[in-house]
């Protein structure tokens, strides 16, 4: 028994120190980041991040913080630089296109905090049982809010077109709430050492599963799927036993999901091409975004603008088959009409270092590393909003951008995790 509450103590690290807590914190809050009051944003999970920024300020001395902050830069120099750039394309095509207050507000929520909780991430946690306190915290989070969804569910309470949004306005954004911790629920399970943990967190992911089927949203199950693929082409030479368990499950659980699936209405919209499905819709948006990044390359539109941007362009077309379209639907070209091409470029950039450095530190760490896992992991919750980025726009709400961030900077983390066991 002693044995056990200390492994569990071990794994889930129940008392992190002071940043890394209102991190955990901050994940934990992500359901209602977003949350206002009387018309006013709370700002829950900024404030938390901002709160760690201060404590870990305080927990080094001044000098050792800007030392840490520094040696982080350096490491990770090309990452910064093109980060850099990023906000640099976003700035100007702000400045260009004639702010306003909300469009500050947009660069502060969905730009400059995102990015500073990207970097804050690696610089509070110091060990990998820090890494697990997030991803439980980020759990069980979204395990609220999921099961939340499921009471509602349970009510008969579903949208218009049969989908589940719980409490939220979309069935779309409570599956991408939720599809990032199934994934995370997935990881903990495989590397948990304690049966109870198991058993906890298989109930978890069928939960999640449940909540995420029953969205009918097939953006993200695609997402899901390609982090799938992907695992299971990164194990083929290594892991041979796992490979095949999660090439038969992956298998199985495609299988009952196309047999659930197979006799929807929505199913049955998309593969007919009916002419106004949300395919149809979607190539509708994708249409004009296209149009007026080609009238806009260079600088874009500005922060936000993509709303009414879109119906200015409504009189080139025939009527349009959505009206409240925030997002162009793909978050490539949403970089692209935001910041214009040095956005879009520095993005690519960004993405393009991670996999470098995914690369290089999957050749240079031992196979059984703790931390190697860590690093696919974190690899792979990139590779689901990238992937997802390509149906539609996992962004501009604050959740959801800091959750793209967030896992950036899990990777950065595994990065520096990687560095110290060298160095110790």
């Amino acid at each position: 028994m002693k044995h056990t509450i200390e492994t569990l103590a071990k794994n889930i690290h129940p008392f992190p120190s002071i940043p890394v807590f209102l991190l955990g914190v901050a994940f934990l809050l992500f359901p209602i980041a977003h949350l206002s009051v009387f018309g006013f944003p709370l700002y829950l999970s900024e404030g938390f991040i901002f709160l760690s920024i201060i404590t870990l300020f305080f927990q080094y001395t001044p000098k050792r913080f800007f030392a840490e902050l520094w040696s982080h830069f350096v490491s990770e120099k090309h990452f910064f630089l093109f980060t850099l750039l990023f906000l640099v394309g976003i700035t100007l095509s702000l400045l260009l296109n004639y702010p306003d207050v909300g469009s500050l507000g947009k660069l502060k929520s969905f730009y400059i905090v995102p990015i500073i909780f990207a970097a804050l991430i690696p610089l509070a946690l110091s060990q990998v049982r820090d890494f697990r306190f997030l991803l439980y915290a980020w759990l069980l989070g979204a395990l609220s809010a999921a099961v939340a969804s499921l009471i509602v569910a349970s009510e008969g309470i579903f949208l218009y077109d049969g989908r589940l949004a719980g409490p939220y306005q979309s069935a779309n954004y409570l599956a991408l709430l939720v599809a990032p911790t199934l994934l995370i629920s997935v990881f903990l399970f495989l590397t948990s050492h304690l049966k109870v943990e198991k058993i906890s967190l298989f109930v978890c992911g069928l939960l999640l599963t449940f909540t995420l089927f029953l969205t009918h949203s097939y953006g993200v199950w695609l997402g899901i799927g390609v982090c799938m693929v992907v695992s299971m082409w990164i194990l083929a030479r290594k892991k041979k036993r796992l490979f095949l368990t999660l090439l038969f499950s992956g298998i199985a659980f495609l299988s009952i999901l196309f047999l659930l699936e197979s006799n929807s209405e929505k199913w049955q919209s998309l593969i007919s091409f009916d002419e106004r499905s949300s395919l149809a819709s979607r190539l509708m948006i994708w249409q004009v975004a296209g149009d007026i990044a080609s009238e806009n390359p260079l600088f874009g539109i500005g922060t936000g603008k993509f709303q009414e941007t879109y119906l200015e362009y409504q009189q080139f077309y025939p009527p349009y088959l959505e009206w409240a379209v925030p997002t162009p639907h793909n978050l490539y070209v949403h970089f692209l009409l935001e910041g214009g091409v040095l956005t879009l470029f520095s993005w690519i950039g960004i993405i393009g270092v991670l996999g470098f450095r995914f690369k290089r530190l999957w050749l240079v760490i031992e196979e059984k590393s703790e931390i190697r896992s860590y690093a696919l992991f974190a690899s792979i919750l990139v590779i689901f909003y990238l992937s997802y980025g390509l149906v539609d726009t996992p962004y501009m709400k604050n959740d959801l951008t800091l959750a793209v961030w967030g896992s950036i900077g899990f990777f950065l983390a595994s990065l520096k995790l990687e560095r110290h066991s060298v160095q110790s």
